[in-house]
């Protein structure tokens, strides 16, 4: 080969050389730009409080109450079926972490003491969860309160339902859901069913029942 043309050759080979590496530079720059602006923004993005994360809440473990007496099947767990791998029988003197469920079957009910000193009593077929410090849900059956050993400093039980929240003051009362309505009757001093529009009181030997339609009938 002449030896110009092998000069000619080396020195377009060198310039393809030259502008390959200068293509594969740009490329890694842009890669690198766009990592490190993805990852800028991604630190800005968390830096805003309500774009965090929600770490998972550990669960309560504070003793919310303890069963008294079992009559017939009852049990704990998330589930309403007693079959269910999750739900486990109740018996005397078992304690009950906040958030757990109580259920009695047909022929079933339970007595409970609340940490704050209420006795609590579900009849057959009922369904309560311990919400929380003062705060019990009914989602069927009946439950009775008593509030007579509770103590000055116990507060006030709310019981919801899903026509309305109970409240007493000082009192012995029983909750009864039933399809389409809920009926308190009160055995003594005062009670207050919120229905979310407007209050109910429930006096001493008084009973009010409250439907869907938010209609309230006393006896």
């Amino acid at each position: 080969v002449p030896a110009d043309r092998a000069m000619r050759v080396k020195g377009a080979l060198h310039a393809h050389w030259d502008r390959e590496v200068a293509r594969r530079r740009r490329i890694r720059y842009v890669w690198t730009t766009v990592a490190l602006g993805a990852a800028a923004s991604l630190v800005l993005l968390l830096s805003f409080p309500g774009m965090r994360p929600n770490p998972i809440p550990a669960p309560d473990t504070r003793i919310a109450g303890t069963v008294e007496s079992v009559v017939g099947d009852c049990w704990t767990g998330d589930h309403r079926d007693a079959d269910s791998v999750e739900a486990r029988s109740l018996g005397a003197r078992q304690n009950l972490a906040m958030g757990s469920v109580v259920t009695t079957g047909q022929k079933g009910r339970i007595s409970l003491r609340l940490a704050s000193g209420y006795a609590v009593k579900l009849d057959r077929a009922s369904r309560v969860r311990l919400v929380g410090p003062g705060i019990l849900a009914l989602d069927s059956g009946a439950i009775y309160v008593d509030s007579g050993e509770s103590g000055d400093n116990a507060g006030t039980l709310r019981i919801q339902t899903p026509l309305g929240t109970i409240q007493e003051i000082g009192t012995s009362y029983e909750v009864r859901l039933r399809q389409g309505s809920v009926r308190v009757r009160v055995r003594e001093g005062l009670v207050i069913l919120d229905d979310g529009s407007r209050s109910h009181q429930i006096h001493a030997a008084g009973e009010l029942t409250l439907d869907e339609n938010a209609s309230a009938s006393t006896q």
